[in-house]
């Protein structure tokens, strides 16, 4: 009988050669993927943004209908800083509570709002502590925050003599105070009450609120109480102006130090000659080319860091007439 021999096979294993050009192909494939994903991430994290503006735009719209008018940036007694010329304030004298704290029930805050005590002259901490053990001023808000910001936080900060320290939330989302600080023209200004009617440049082509990410390494960017720095206007901290004054050398604004505007920022805090990082006195964002900014009549747009600065400075008024939109 004749027997069968089935015929034996080798598996040649890869070369070294073969082996480096796979690993090249899955690094290159991989080089192509990256930017596509962080792409993505990118555009459903600026979409997530813009929907955060259009809470905030309705909170706001909310506010007016039971005011009949926009919040102030925050209040301040004309006793209590140098006098700019600012205009009084009115109802309650709670020092430093932003307009972000203001609009807290129009955004499901009901409970949260129920603690700050608006007749607290320096709110920090603010109210009652709260069933997690935080005072009001570190709780997070979720329609304050950019998706594309890195690392949040709340910080922890220093406290007056004789109190523990405690965190404070951080917004990256300031108002639009006019021009700057000291001219009052834009809505959510020191001691303001602006109406829809006194709006005459138009609803659609006022900015209200605009991106800027925390600044000084957390000492500015408070959402709930944020002064900024001397006149304590809250410039750099609850809003800005289009072309904001800087900090001069003994960390005061002034009607002439010098100013900022629309430009690229970037988070690597520079201390350089202005008292604090130049980065927090203007708007700008973590998106590449640009930030959100809210108008007045609700809507939210992209607006290019490459905007004509007149067009970018005419959106930040209310009343100035300009023809340049």
């Amino acid at each position: 009988m004749m027997r069968r021999h089935g015929r034996t096979s080798t598996r040649r294993a890869f070369s070294l050669l073969e082996l480096l050009v796979v690993v090249g192909l899955i690094g290159v494939l991989a080089a192509l993927l990256f930017p596509a994903i962080q792409m993505a991430r990118e555009s459903s994290h600026a979409t997530d943004c813009k929907n955060n503006l259009r809470q905030i735009g309705l909170g706001l719209a909310q506010f007016e209908e039971v005011h009949r008018h926009f919040p102030p940036a925050l209040m301040v007694d004309p006793l209590s800083t140098t006098d700019y010329g600012q205009p009084p304030p009115y109802g309650d004298m709670a020092r430093e509570i932003s307009w972000m704290a203001r609009i807290l029930p129009f955004l499901e805050q009901d409970t949260l709002y129920s603690y700050i005590d608006f007749h607290d002259d320096f709110p920090w901490p603010n109210g009652e502590l709260l069933s997690n053990g935080n005072y009001i001023n570190g709780q997070v808000i979720r329609h304050y925050q950019c998706p594309s910001y890195p690392g949040y936080r709340p910080s922890w900060v220093g406290a007056p003599p004789g109190n523990p320290p405690f965190a404070n939330a951080h917004t990256d989302y300031l108002g639009v105070n006019g021009t700057d600080q000291f001219k009052y023209d834009g809505i959510l200004h020191v001691n303001s009450r602006v109406r829809p009617g006194q709006i005459i440049d138009g609803l659609s082509q006022t900015f209200l609120v605009g991106e800027r990410p925390r600044a000084i390494d957390g000492w500015l960017g408070w959402w709930f109480a944020g002064s900024g720095m001397h006149p304590w206007f809250g410039a750099g901290d609850v809003v800005l102006g289009t072309e904001e004054h800087i900090t001069n050398s003994d960390c005061a604004c002034t009607p002439t130090s010098e100013k900022s505007f629309f430009q690229p920022g970037t988070f690597v805090f520079e201390f350089d000659g202005y008292c604090y990082d130049k980065n927090a006195w203007h708007f700008w964002s973590a998106h590449p080319g640009g930030a959100h900014f809210l108008f007045a009549d609700g809507h939210v747009e992209f607006v290019s860091y490459s905007i004509n600065r007149d067009v970018f400075r005419a959106r930040g008024t209310y009343a100035g007439g300009e023809t340049a939109q």
